[in-house]
């Protein structure tokens, strides 16, 4: 085979001999290009039915207490970045794009000790918020030397990321009737939507991989550290750890669009959010093998797996990489100041929907009220981000 055509493969299979210009085609990892603002829309769109969907083929299993269901998606969405890296023609790999990779992971981890600390209603309304503000600000503003985005019309703007923001407390108080709820102290009846362990679908993304796991498991288990502070303690703990954990996930493509950005400091760097993909979920497995076996070291050697969790987790990691490449491909497009209010609260719609229609958990004319004021608030503000642009 021509080692030419091998190494320059791409689906416009157009070359050029300046990297640094723009250049025609638009999925092009061999210089930069621009991509058709309607791809973004079509990602965003992607992005919130996988992400509110990617959980569901785990939602029946048993998967320990999340390290190991976690470590299995983190291989599945390696894979997926493979496969991709592979279709655009194996471009240069950045290491610097890695750190996105280890910076959605490791707040990926927080989720276990968030969740026995202040429960997921609190910590997923706090790590929602600041994964939002996180990545809106950093195209709004240019944090880390990042160029700032150039929005039409800001006002809109900000009323989007407001209503997008204001959602998660509506549907932070709906409440659900589960199937099972033995792994839960409080009743079904006051179990809000995004307190209910069969709710895993939510923001970002991929902390829900923890989630599943860890409120699925009837053994016994050794107090964790912080599971031995004071509720004082544990509330302060809780709270900064999903502060922190937020911030991260907005933080998470910085890396990659700091190389874009930067085209001096990476000459024939491409403008195509594709193209940095592998990079970032290579960061990902790494990160997370990792903690995966510091962890087996903390169990010694004991870790909690389950095998039925396997297929299923592979599945939902399947899910949550396609969710995130279409992410990718949107911030191409458009602008993270506009994708960040669409896709992080479009994903607690999507769960809903889920709740209602397949697993009947969402009843009552109050809990319909609330979901109705939810998802018009979801909409009007991903309507506003998106007309914004």
């Amino acid at each position: 085979m021509d080692m030419n055509f091998t190494t320059n493969l791409s689906f416009s299979l157009i070359t050029t001999d300046d990297q640094n210009s723009t250049c025609p085609g638009i999925i092009r990892c061999d210089c930069r290009t621009d991509v058709p603002s309607y791809y973004g829309y079509i990602g965003v769109g992607i992005a919130v039915i996988f992400f509110g969907s990617n959980f569901v083929p785990a939602k029946k299993f048993k998967t320990g207490d999340g390290m190991f269901f976690q470590w299995v998606l983190c291989i599945a969405i390696w894979m997926t970045g493979l496969a991709i890296n592979a279709v655009i023609g194996f471009p240069k790999f950045y290491p610097l794009a890695m750190l996105g990779g280890v910076l959605w992971e490791t707040g990926n981890i927080t989720v276990v000790p968030i969740l026995k600390t202040i429960g997921l209603g609190l910590g997923m309304l706090l790590w929602c918020t600041t994964n939002l503000v996180a990545g809106w600000a950093s195209g709004k503003f240019g944090l880390f030397d990042l160029e700032v985005e150039k929005i039409a019309n800001p006002t809109l703007n900000y009323i989007g990321v407001a209503l997008s923001i204001a959602s998660f407390s509506v549907f932070l108080v709906i409440k659900t009737t589960p199937h099972h709820y033995d792994s839960m102290d409080m009743p079904p009846e006051s179990n809000p939507l995004m307190l209910d362990d069969d709710n895993e679908s939510a923001v970002n993304y991929a902390s829900e991989a923890t989630l599943v796991s860890s409120n699925r498991n009837g053994d016994d288990e050794e107090p964790m550290f912080f599971e031995k502070f004071s509720p004082l303690g544990k509330r302060i703990f809780g709270i900064s750890l999903a502060l922190v954990a937020g911030v991260f996930y907005g933080f998470s493509f910085d890396p990659a669009i700091y190389v874009i950005d930067h085209p001096n400091t990476f000459p024939g760097a491409p403008s195509f959010g594709l193209c940095y993909v592998f990079s970032f979920y290579t960061g990902t497995l790494i990160t997370s093998t990792i903690y995966f076996i510091i962890y087996c070291i903390v169990m010694k050697n004991k870790p909690k797996v389950y095998a039925e969790a396997i297929l299923p987790g592979m599945l939902s990691g399947f899910m949550w990489a396609v969710a995130h490449i279409s992410w990718f491909l949107a911030n191409s497009a458009l602008a993270q100041a506009i994708t960040f209010p669409i896709v992080s609260a479009g994903p607690p719609l999507i769960a809903s929907l889920w709740g209602i229609c397949l697993f009947k958990e969402i009843r009552g004319k109050k809990n319909f009220i609330l979901l109705a004021i939810g998802s018009a608030m979801t909409i009007a503000g991903a309507v506003c981000a998106g007309a914004s642009f």
